[in-house]
């Protein structure tokens, strides 16, 4: 796919990059190229034995360097790396859309108001919030001002969208940890110590989290992850990811419905074509790929 790029210009002559947008968050959908789980009895234990010297962490495990990462922040930033985007990866695109962002936060203010404004009132008025100018009136007299900039209706809601991207790279982030594919340590007296990723289902607030450090789980080492298995399932596990981009990809194309794949015709083609050998594998690549409204006859996209 040929990617584009963003037209920075903000104006009446330039239209929003919706469609970017929309494949950004498509392509979120997907979490297989984090790692994988880590998440059951038996590949937690091996965390604890193979992470820990002690109640210290280890820097490097058969001979291979631990990445630990420090902080929320720097998670997030490794999951989007490891998230494909066309030919870049999903944390470059979200840097476009952070330059988009400061671009609009320098257009010049052209309507200042004692209101903010509601979402739906800023795409009527095709206005974008710029700064707010706060006073406690009471103490000074002044009210507080909100400071707005014209643009179409089309930029007001691509903005209003864009505003969200912070919270969805949260959840983004947050369904890894909770499905193991981000591995959660923590401070306590004793050392460190491993934190389930259960808690993270558990807790509506993430307190604690800047001390703690992570690691993903596709940093580990290749023979905690293929431990027992045969090579044409080592195999397959590493062309899982690509697997489910393109089952993925198939429903989201405009198709007829009688062209929606069933299970059988994935099954072939996931054989054939993608090279998987394994059933196992290639029955896990129908179940785990994000796709709404299964049906018996083959997975139906919503009208």
């Amino acid at each position: 796919m040929v990617e584009q790029s963003i037209e920075w210009n903000v104006s009446e002559d330039t239209s929003p990059p919706f469609e970017d947008w929309e494949r950004l968050l498509s392509t979120f959908e997907i979490v297989e190229e984090v790692g994988p789980r880590f998440d059951t009895g038996k590949m937690l234990q091996r965390l604890e034995d193979g992470l820990f010297d002690g109640s210290r962490l280890k820097s490097a495990v058969n001979n291979q360097s631990l990445n630990w990462l420090d902080g929320l922040l720097p998670l997030k930033c490794e999951i989007l790396k490891k998230i494909p985007f066309d030919s870049r990866n999903g944390l470059d695109k979200v840097t476009d859309f952070a330059k988009l962002k400061t671009t609009a936060a320098g257009l010049s203010p052209t309507y200042r108001s004692t209101v903010r404004f509601s979402n739906g009132s800023l795409i009527e008025r095709g206005l974008v919030l710029l700064r707010v100018e706060t006073s406690n009136e009471r103490v000074t007299g002044k009210p507080t001002f909100y400071y707005y900039a014209q643009v179409t209706s089309d930029w007001a809601k691509f903005f209003i969208e864009l505003n969200t991207i912070d919270s969805i790279i949260t959840k983004l982030t947050l369904r890894c940890l909770r499905e193991g594919r981000a591995i959660c340590v923590h401070p306590d007296s004793s050392g460190w110590a491993l934190r389930m990723p259960s808690y993270w289902e558990a807790k509506p607030t993430k307190r604690g989290a800047s001390k703690a450090r992570f690691i993903i789980t596709c940093d580990l080492p290749e023979a905690w992850r293929f431990k027992g298995m045969k090579a044409e399932e080592r195999s397959d596990r590493k062309q899982k990811a690509d697997a489910i981009r393109w089952l993925y990809a198939e429903y989201l194309r405009p198709v007829r419905s009688d062209d929606l794949p069933n299970k059988d015709a994935v099954t072939s083609a996931l054989e054939t074509i993608h090279k998987l050998k394994t059933p196992k594998v290639r029955n896990e690549v129908w179940v785990e790929t994000p796709i709404s409204n299964w049906r018996k006859e083959g997975r139906k996209k919503n009208r």
